[in-house]
């Protein structure tokens, strides 16, 4: 497969370095790969911070900047980073008011993050940690289900309550609530390429697709014959009514692309959509279309809900300036 790229390892320090280049008020620290917003000499507010792996660009780094997220530490393609990286990216982000971590739910990803917060609190920074799995693909578990694209939903409501002034447990309070009230579902119509595989990680036939597919090429819930956008959306929006019933309630909806889906498609899946949910008596507040949460060159998309009341809408519609969101 044909990348744009120099080495596979050296992937993701050159996409956060390129990523610095576009802001100069944004600075990459290469050996623990953070992508970090300069630190603001007179702020006294709780720091926001993600970490997880690369390959999902823009997110998390796509996020940082003003109103979003303080710093992103980002590990290599489908890899978790390592605990001193996310220390690093906690002390970056202290202002003296505590540290908020909004991940998705990654096993490595989250080890890795209690070892690094156990070290800051140690070192007397209070940490509170926020976990998103929203993925209705996995049955809800012990160890919870994957967090996927509404991530960036709730990465969204917890940068709006630090910015706006509230203390750590309150911040973590309302992120919860973001993260309970969200539920995503997607399908994919081609496998990606990992940097130097040279091959998908899987085969989909010319006339199929896949529902659940994971973010970093885990397998679906199963393949099916390709279908119009109409029946496919019906079918994602189905999966996650089965989940949590959004009738008469309000809500964000976020269409995300995976990396390999045009614009044009996108606009007409969430067309799809809108109907849908008014047909079924669910009101939209506010709708996000684009490809945030990708897995490289992934052709799908995903819809994810989020319920929305008077606390959750002004931090949604709050402020914000990165390379991938701006209100």
């Amino acid at each position: 497969m044909k990348k744009l790229m120099n080495s596979p390892e050296d992937a993701v320090s050159e996409a956060l370095q390129g990523m610095a280049y576009c802001n100069p008020d944004l600075e990459y620290f290469p050996k623990e790969e953070i992508l970090a917003r300069k630190r603001e000499p007179t702020a006294a507010r709780v720091g926001v911070i993600a970490a997880g792996g690369g390959g999902h660009e823009p997110s998390n780094a796509g996020c940082v900047g003003p109103g979003l997220l303080d710093a992103a530490v980002v590990g290599s393609v489908f890899a978790f980073p390592e605990a001193a990286s996310i220390l690093r990216g906690i002390r970056q982000a202290d202002y003296g008011q505590g540290v908020l971590l909004v991940l998705q739910n990654y096993s490595g990803t989250v080890m890795n993050a209690r070892v690094a917060m156990e070290e800051a609190q140690r070192a007397g920074i209070p940490v509170e940690m926020v976990v998103v799995g929203d993925d209705t693909a996995v049955p809800a578990s012990a160890a919870g289900r994957r967090g996927v694209a509404g991530s960036i939903l709730v990465q969204k409501i917890a940068c709006a309550a630090a910015a706006a002034g509230y203390p750590l447990a309150a911040a973590r309070d309302v992120t919860e609530k973001a993260a309970a009230n969200l539920r995503t579902a997607g399908v994919v119509l081609t496998s990606c390429t990992l940097p130097g595989a040279g091959q998908p990680v899987f085969e989909l036939g010319p006339g199929e697709m896949e529902t659940g597919t994971g973010i970093c090429g885990e397998p679906g819930t199963g393949r099916q014959p390709l279908r119009p956008a109409q029946e496919i959306a019906a079918q994602m929006l189905e999966q996650i009514f089965q989940d949590r019933d959004y009738t008469g309630q309000e809500v964000a909806v976020l269409v995300n692309g995976l990396g390999g889906t045009p614009p044009i498609e996108l606009y007409i899946m969430n067309c799809e959509l809108q109907q849908l949910l008014e047909e079924r008596g669910v009101r939209v507040y506010r709708t996000v279309v684009g490809s945030l949460v990708t897995a490289l060159d992934t052709a799908g998309c995903s819809f994810t809900l989020m319920e929305v009341d008077e606390e959750l809408k002004p931090l949604l519609d709050a402020p914000c300036r990165s390379l991938a969101l701006r209100n």
